[in-house]
């Protein structure tokens, strides 16, 4: 009987132990039973809280280091700062969060003109403290309780989120109210914009300074690529060819959210001013469908010398993607091996500078003769691993073509450097791999600001070419044969089929068909083609 007791007592321990922690984690539902029955008159513009003894009162805020663990007076605030305090229905839901992201992202602006901002909402302080801490708040968050600091403002309401400017002095200056479903009519980050502009209202003019004029050549060359950049556009300079993004990032916020800056890399060009300087266009991530507009600078400068993304090949349309990856070897073909990002270096015995040497040779041939076929350089990952695109399959092709040409030539004559020795002995082979079609997307590199694909199409080039060999150009059938342009083959049975036109002065290609290759990722076998030079 004793042991029956001791079992029961346990039992219902447990039970109270759980249905205390089922409720204390309900603020889903407490958020919409007070909702619906716990409300109260609403202050109107000009009303003043501090008419409300709630206003007075403390609450836990456990939301950042300034206020963790302590409790928040709003009324400690009067005479010191104005206060912008938005309600919002819970932490875990999607809207709410990003609210809390654009608060944050534009804290400092309210910290300037002297405001403080706070968030309420009925989560639990523990529930607050996980939410502030993984997205980074720089500000309180007040846990609030039915009847609480809500009911100065006419209660929690789960259909709207509500923010509210209260001045210095008491006084309610402004109230933002938004229905919570989906679309415009409840975009969060309307809250930031119009809160940030009545504080900036109540700041006044920022004093006047003495003015400053500067003069010279930088302040001309501003001038001009200002003349160039489109309404709600930012372009940085970079007065160099060799356009580097790792410099850019340095000078940019490295916060992240709706205002985490984005690159487009806009290309190189010379200036009616005879500079050559390296553009990129700069935004928050909030304000990418701007880069969707693909406004080219080609044409509004005296010279394109390097293309930008906004050049690339539009990735709406059927695109031609290449993937490149040089090899070293020595001329006997007895020792070769793929230099990649990851590779630890080259298994033949001569040294990691002379491969780095022949590989760049091949780097800068390819990228001079991207332009006569209207190629695009996306991506260089590791030396001489590139991601090409052209507009065409035969672009792609004829370039591959005419650089692996350009290359069997170097390394059966290599170009002897004046006064040094040349050891002839090491040789640079590329396999190439070709795919046509229509990329998922596309859209900047989010570091180098780069055109970039992603797709299917990308990732069967990119197999395409780990499935050549050294020197080989192998290319899908079925992206090419699809593809519209001048490379046009029967579906005969001969083993080397030439293409049908060729303009002028072109090399002859012949397609040899290899057979059908299952790929990975891929749930067809796809007929894969070898291009060569003919003559």
């Amino acid at each position: 009987k004793k042991s029956i007791r001791q079992a029961m007592a346990q039992g219902i321990e447990k039970m109270e132990e759980m249905t205390q922690q089922k409720w204390q984690h309900s603020y889903f539902l407490i958020n919409i039973t007070s909702s619906l029955f716990v409300r109260s008159k609403s202050l109107v513009i000009g009303d003043y809280v501090t008419r409300n003894r709630k206003w007075f009162a403390s609450y836990p805020a456990t939301g950042c280091s300034a206020f963790c663990g302590s409790d928040i007076t709003p009324s400690a605030f009067l005479g010191q700062k104005h206060v912008v305090m938005f309600f919002y229905f819970a932490d875990r839901t999607a809207g709410c969060q990003m609210e809390a992201k654009y608060f944050r992202d534009y804290y400092t602006y309210f910290t300037q003109e002297g405001a403080e901002v706070i968030g309420v909402s009925l989560d639990g302080e523990e529930r607050h403290m996980a939410h502030a801490d993984s997205q980074h708040l720089p500000y309180p968050l007040i846990s609030d309780r039915p009847g609480g600091l809500n009911a100065i403002f006419g209660g929690p309401n789960v259909l709207a989120r509500s923010t509210y400017v209260i001045a210095s002095s008491g006084e309610l200056v402004s109230k933002y109210t938004t229905l919570m479903v989906p679309g415009a009519l409840s975009d969060p980050y309307s809250h930031v914009t119009n809160a940030l502009a009545k504080v900036q209202e109540l700041s006044g003019p920022a004093p006047s300074a003495t003015k400053a004029i500067y003069t010279g050549s930088d302040v001309e060359l501003c001038n001009e690529v200002c003349d160039l950049t489109d309404g709600g556009h930012i372009t940085f300079i970079q007065q160099s060819e060799n356009a580097n993004t790792v410099d850019l990032w340095d000078y940019l916020p490295s916060h992240g959210g709706a205002s985490r800056p984005s690159i487009a890399d806009l290309g190189t060009h010379e200036l009616k001013s005879s500079k050559v300087v390296s553009l990129f266009a700069v935004t928050p991530s909030m304000l990418l469908e701007r880069y969707a507009q693909r406004k080219s600078l080609r044409g509004k400068t005296e010279r394109v010398v390097r293309p930008g993304a906004h050049d690339a090949p539009n990735p709406n349309d059927k695109v031609a993607i290449v993937f490149t990856f040089p090899t070293i070897a020595d001329k006997t073909g007895n020792s070769s091996r793929e230099l990649s990002a990851s590779s630890s270096g080259s298994s033949i015995a001569l040294s990691k500078a002379k491969s780095g040497k022949r590989i760049e040779s091949y780097v800068v041939l390819g990228r001079h003769m991207l332009r006569t076929f209207e190629g695009y350089e996306c991506q260089e990952v590791g030396q001489g691993n590139c991601m090409l695109a052209f507009p065409t399959a035969a672009q792609a092709l004829k370039w591959c073509v005419a650089v692996q040409a350009k290359l069997t030539e170097q390394n059966k004559y290599p170009k002897r450097d004046r006064g040094k020795r040349d050891d002839d002995s090491l040789i640079c082979n590329v396999k190439m791999g070709i795919a046509f079609g229509k990329p998922a997307y596309g859209k900047p590199h989010s570091r180098t600001g780069r055109q970039d694909y992603f797709g299917p199409v990308v990732n069967l080039a990119a197999r395409i070419a780990k499935e050549a060999k050294p020197g080989q150009v192998l290319l899908d059938s079925e992206g090419v044969s699809e593809s519209g342009d001048s490379i046009v083959f029967t579906r005969e049975d001969e083993e080397v089929i030439p293409l049908a036109r060729r303009g002028a002065g072109e090399t002859r290609i012949a397609l040899t068909r290899l057979g059908m290759f299952q790929f990975k990722g891929f749930r067809n076998a796809r007929e894969v083609l070898q291009a060569t030079a003919l003559g």
